[in-house]
């Protein structure tokens, strides 16, 4: 049991990071005609974020458990909702970087809106749906 409650122990751990995280993107959206705080804020969560799914990668190997394991249809939304989300914040932070620094024009601009929708969205259905996982 020593081992499980040790398991559970860093699960909690990254569900409260994964909510800091969610809450830092929130923060952002809310300021997000205020350029520096939103782009600090986003920058900060997006790494948060990516951070978390790398580690939690490395230290349980989650990719090589979906073929393993068999997960219920709202685990495999987290995983897909959560995938998504990362894989649109690499266009939304280059965009965003280039808005930020005065490049390029109002494409720019509706490509950065565009990917920040989609990758919040994502997220939002993967941090919901995050709370379907094993141990709450």
């Amino acid at each position: 049991t020593g081992r499980r409650e040790n398991i559970l122990m860093h699960f909690n751990a990254y569900r409260i990071l994964a909510c800091c995280a969610y809450a830092l993107l929130v923060a952002a959206l809310v300021v997000k005609k205020n350029r520096r705080p939103h782009a600090i804020l986003a920058t900060v969560a997006m790494a948060l974020d990516i951070t978390l799914v790398l580690v939690l990668e490395l230290n349980r190997s989650v990719v090589e458990l979906l073929a393993e394991k068999n997960y219920s249809l709202l685990q495999y939304g987290h995983i897909t909702a959560s995938t998504l989300a990362v894989l649109c914040y690499f266009p939304t932070f280059i965009n965003g970087f280039k808005r930020l620094r005065g490049l390029g024009d109002a494409s720019i601009r509706r490509r950065h809106i565009l990917w920040q929708r989609a990758a919040f969205s994502f997220r939002t259905v993967g941090f919901i749906l995050m709370f379907s996982l094993d141990g709450g």
